[in-house]
């Protein structure tokens, strides 16, 4: 009785499981059927003026999308497309769902990237040059990044309100229901994914207002749009948010870095001729790559800011008896 009981409760299990749709998919219980239409507004005002305009409405099984927009290749747009109704729901279910912390949108967003994608590559340049060297400021980039960590950096990153001028986006979404109720909320944030959302329209939100973290909300309105509009683009800005925290960690590195020099003075170039000179090269002021012993080593030497007089000496005499063995004729046996 065992055994034939296993074969159907295992199906039981397959059933329960399959009736559980992914948590990105659209939920069948969201009703979409009342929905009058779904007006999605656009401007930017900055370097550029941009307007945007785009309407859903139901027709049968699907949502048409009514747009009027001028593409990013400049081109003037007045177009109607076929939405499935399915990723209507999933925008509107995104809406309607309960709103995000802060905390859980920076958490979700930073388990998506690497510590190393928001580190220098090295390819940056700036005047005037810094004191250290490439590798350096690789080292104590990677440092930092790891005692503060990629969340801290993107909520960092994102800060209060605006952080630079010339650049002011705001995107409006508002549901209108058959029975006249309205469910609106919108964004004038410079950050990726248009992160966060207030509840409300633009005259009626305070800075008092709570917040909306939710990732899905920017994802799903995504998905809906135009693939050449500049909201559909603003929507991301996961790659420019990346730009952006590489040159902020690079300009604080060297700051730094710099700060470090100046301060311990000829001890920080003893140093760095210490770490070389294990290696037997005293080229230590080019920035090339070396062995990971050495970068190691390097680290050490500047978290504790290159005051180790000491070690300086014995790398130094090292350096110079490797040196004078190199230079010395060799003697053939007679």
């Amino acid at each position: 009785m065992m055994r034939r009981s296993w074969p159907l409760a295992m199906l039981g299990l397959l059933a329960g499981c399959a009736c559980k749709a992914p948590a990105n998919h659209a939920d069948a219980n969201v009703d979409v059927s009342g929905i009058e239409r779904i007006q999605i507004e656009y401007r930017h005002m900055g370097w550029d003026n941009i307007e945007e305009h785009y309407t859903l409405v139901p027709r049968g099984e699907v949502f048409v999308l009514r747009s009027s927009y001028e593409s990013r290749n400049h081109v003037q747009r007045r177009d109607s497309s076929t939405v499935p109704t399915t990723k209507v729901r999933d925008l509107v279910g995104a809406i309607e769902s309960p709103a995000w912390t802060r905390s859980r949108g920076i958490h979700q967003l930073a388990s998506t990237l690497k510590p190393k994608q928001l580190l220098p590559t090295g390819e940056e340049t700036f005047f005037p040059p810094s004191k250290c060297s490439k590798d350096e400021q690789r080292i104590l980039a990677g440092q930092s990044m790891k005692q503060r960590g990629v969340a801290a950096t993107l909520d960092a990153f994102y800060g209060d309100g605006l952080s630079w001028t010339d650049d002011y986006p705001l995107a409006t979404v508002q549901i209108v229901r058959r029975d006249g109720t309205r469910t609106t909320l919108h964004s004038n944030s410079q950050k990726a994914l248009l992160l966060p959302w207030t509840p409300g329209a633009p005259q009626s939100s305070t800075s008092l207002t709570a917040k909306n973290w939710s990732i899905p909300i920017s994802e799903t309105l995504r998905a809906i749009l135009p693939e050449d509009s500049y909201l559909q683009d603003r929507l991301d800005g996961i790659a420019f948010m990346v730009d952006r925290i590489r040159s902020n960690t690079v300009t604080d590195t060297i700051r730094q870095c710099d700060a470090l020099r100046e301060r311990t003075g000829k001890q920080a170039d003893e140093g760095r001729a210490a770490i070389w000179a294990g290696s037997g090269r005293s080229d230590f002021s080019r920035d090339q790559t070396f062995p990971a012993m050495h970068r190691s080593r390097l680290a050490s030497l500047l978290q504790t800011a290159w005051c180790i007089p000491a070690k300086a000496r014995a790398g130094q005499a090292q350096h110079r008896r490797l040196s004078a063995k190199r230079a010395a004729p060799a003697v053939r046996p007679g």
